[in-house]
């Protein structure tokens, strides 16, 4: 944002919205994704974290229900949440104030970006409840239906079909690479794949401030704000520097802001530990045993 400021970097009227200092408080407070704003504001990705906030003070009164329901009351709670998403794609998101049309971009507007997380969260506890069970697991616990799953929802994004298939198709990924394979643990447990997944919230929250400082040092530089003329080889060469960019950088805010952050906070509330949770984590983070 400094440097924004100091290289009179030209914002369009979307851009001023994002950077609102009236929003800041609502940022720290973690409501800035509950309908207040017509958009983003400040760090676009930190919406779901919002969203997800509220939701976890929702969720304990939610997960003793679907965790007690038969597979004829997930498959219709199932049906439930897929009217939700055809509303939410379909119906909700042709307003005006919405930008990207049948899709589950959807800025926080009216709470339309809460609903998605609702939808998202009760799918998640279906699902967990499924694996629980063991369901399917005879025919998912391979590599062959964790590779087409993740094959499938590659396919669906890349075409641009309805985030509705992506998001139908993408619980499986997680259910199949949950239940495990041989291969596909051989996968899972090396240390890049485990480094990744430590690394994935500070992925997931600085990759657009690193993608929006790029745009203000091209403009520093007297550049365009996007590369013109570039081949098709050099777009993947810009889209791998981009990436190494933002894991170098995830690796240095987890080190020594998100981790210290975190143990200082488990030193002043640490609780009594759940043996099953204990299990679980243990059991994810060595899917070979």
């Amino acid at each position: 944002f400094a440097a924004i400021v100091y290289t009179n970097f030209p914002l369009n009227e979307r851009e001023k919205s994002v950077y609102d200092l009236r929003a800041i408080p609502a940022n720290l407070g973690l409501f800035h994704a509950m309908g207040l704003y017509p958009g983003y504001t400040w760090n676009g990705p930190s919406w779901t974290i919002s969203v997800e906030w509220w939701m976890y003070a929702a969720f304990p009164f939610l997960y003793g229900p679907v965790a007690r329901l038969t597979n004829w009351g997930r498959a219709a709670m199932l049906t439930g949440l897929l009217g939700g998403y055809v509303v939410l794609v379909y119906v909700l998101n042709t307003f005006p104030q919405f930008p990207w049309h049948h899709s589950l971009n959807v800025p926080p507007f009216m709470g339309a970006a809460f609903l998605r997380c609702v939808l998202s969260f009760s799918v998640g506890m279906v699902f967990h409840g499924l694996f629980r069970q063991q369901w399917a697991k005879s025919w998912l616990a391979n590599g062959y239906a964790t590779v087409g799953f993740t094959v499938a929802v590659a396919v669906s994004m890349h075409l641009g079909l309805s985030d509705i298939i992506t998001v139908a198709t993408f619980p499986f990924i997680i259910l199949s690479a949950g239940y495990g394979s041989v291969n596909v643990n051989k996968v899972l447990i090396t240390k890049p794949m485990q480094r990744l997944g430590d690394l994935s919230f500070s992925i997931y929250l600085t990759n657009e401030i690193i993608f929006n400082s790029g745009r203000v040092v091209r403009h520093a530089l007297g550049l365009p704000l996007k590369p013109e003329n570039v081949s098709h080889a050099g777009v993947w060469l810009w889209c791998i520097g981009w990436l190494a960019v933002v894991i170098l950088i995830s690796e240095l805010t987890y080190r020594f802001i998100e981790l210290p952050a975190r143990q200082a906070l488990n030193a002043r509330f640490k609780k009594p530990v759940v043996r099953e949770m204990a299990v679980s984590e243990l059991q994810w983070h060595r899917p070979s045993d």
